[in-house]
Formats: C-alpha cells, structure tokens, sequence
C-alpha cells in the first residue's frame, strides 16, 4: 500500500515591478550632476553606459581608463569577468559624452597620491554609501522622489531604479 506524500506549499515571492528612470529623467539629473560636481556626472553617466555597480565605479582606478584609446577596464563585482569596454563621444547629446566627462574630471582631480580614479572629499577611495547619497541629493535636485527606500543599496541601478518623478 502507497502512502500519500504531505504536499507542503511553498510560498512564492512575488517581485515588485521596478521602478525606473526614463531617458528624460536620467537627462535631468546628469544636468545637475554636471552643474555641481564633474566627478559625480562622471560617475553616474559611466554608471548608466556600462551597468556598473556602486561599488564598482568606486573601485575604478587611473588605470583603468585609457582615454586616447577610448576604453575603460571593469572589473566586475559578484564572480563576473574582467571586461574592456569602448567609451564613447556621443556627439548628439553632450551630457551623455564619456570622453568628455572623464578628461573634464581628470583635470579636475585633486592628486592625493591615490590611484583610486574617483576620490572622496577627504580624499582616497570614495564609499558606495556616499556614492548612493551624492545620487539620492542630485535625483531630489532634479525633482524626483524615492519611490522605494533602498538604504543599503550597492549598485547604480538601485538608485537609478528607484527614483519616480514626483
């Protein structure tokens, strides 16, 4: 005689549509961005062009920008692998110009004998956590709310996926 197995149901998680930024959104805050700090128009339009997580763009170093050849080394975060990347001169759109982003940055920079490319204010590597408040001002700046708290957030496409505007 067989006996019956215990169906036990397993919760399903159901995942929350995500929110993200439209074009013209990303446009408004990389406008700002680049009105208060070179470095954080950089960074974040790096982020948008290459999917680069917090903590990877924090991780970039001088090294890893190559502005004559026009490239930029990543290393990927989480097991992934280490990949060169073209930047680009979008002529069409100035504030979406990677190549003018970064050479306007690097002369901007303040050498604190770090190699890190992006510096804190107090010089040395700049946190993913003040990478994601710079983001979180200039997103309010443009005009738009958080829809979602994402407090411990450690990748650009949290912010970037988490701002509506209002």
């Amino acid at each position: 005689m067989a006996t019956a197995a215990k169906v036990i149901p397993i919760p399903v998680k159901h995942r929350s549509t995500r929110a993200y930024l439209t074009p013209e959104e990303l446009l408004k805050v990389l406008k700002i961005a680049r009105a208060r700090s070179t470095r954080d128009w950089t960074m974040i339009l790096l982020c948008y062009r290459h999917g680069l997580r917090a903590s990877e763009v924090c991780g970039l170093r001088l090294g890893d920008v190559d502005v004559k050849a026009g490239s930029i080394t990543i290393a990927r975060l989480k097991g992934s692998m280490l990949t060169t990347q073209p930047l680009y001169a979008h002529r069409g759109q100035p504030l979406l110009d990677e190549l003018a982003a970064l050479k306007a940055w690097l002369k901007d920079r303040v050498a604190d004998g770090s190699d890190y490319l992006f510096l804190s204010q107090k010089g040395g590597r700049m946190h993913r956590s003040a990478f994601f408040r710079a983001f979180q001002g200039l997103a309010r700046a443009a005009g738009l709310s958080p829809a979602q708290s994402h407090p411990t957030a450690s990748n650009i496409p949290s912010p970037l996926t988490s701002w509506r505007q209002t």
